[in-house]
């Protein structure tokens, strides 16, 4: 897999606390995250590709990962879908199970409203019936021991 360091693209403008950084496809400035005094804290950003991005915080509450991503959406090559899968969880398998991880942007499916088989990650609280990309979504989570945060509260 290819990772490259993606810290000299990313930059932020003057008085805020945003990092940005250029999307390959339009060239226009898309903010990577908005943590208020954080950007300071960035000790490695991992791009893996347009679609997957990994920011490494390192704070008073431990390190935590968070990765942007923007699945291919329903419709998609069924080729490019496995790969993206198979990106994202490279990049998770090689964070140390101490660390936080977050998940966040576009997954692209419907995790729907059944939690029969996912207690553990799904709150109950999802919206209509899982779609194919929702329980691909759903495994996912699963494997990884991680909560689907909007469906929990």
């Amino acid at each position: 897999m290819d990772i490259r360091r993606y810290c000299a693209k990313a930059r932020s403008l003057p008085e805020s606390n945003v990092l940005y950084g250029l999307r390959t496809v339009s060239n226009e400035q898309e903010p990577l995250h908005r943590c208020p005094n954080w950007k300071k804290d960035v000790v490695d950003v991992k791009r893996v590709n347009d679609q997957i991005i990994s920011n490494k915080f390192v704070g008073e509450g431990g390190t935590f990962h968070v990765i942007s991503v923007y699945a291919p959406q329903g419709g998609s090559n069924e080729q490019h879908k496995i790969r993206f899968w198979e990106d994202l969880e490279s990049l998770v398998q090689d964070i140390p199970s101490r660390d936080k991880i977050f998940v966040g942007r576009d997954l692209n499916g419907h995790a729907g409203r059944e939690v029969i088989g996912y207690e553990s990650i799904h709150g109950g609280h999802g919206f209509g019936v899982v779609n194919t990309e929702g329980k691909i979504i759903l495994d996912f989570f699963s494997i990884f021991d991680l909560l689907i945060a909007n469906t929990s509260f």
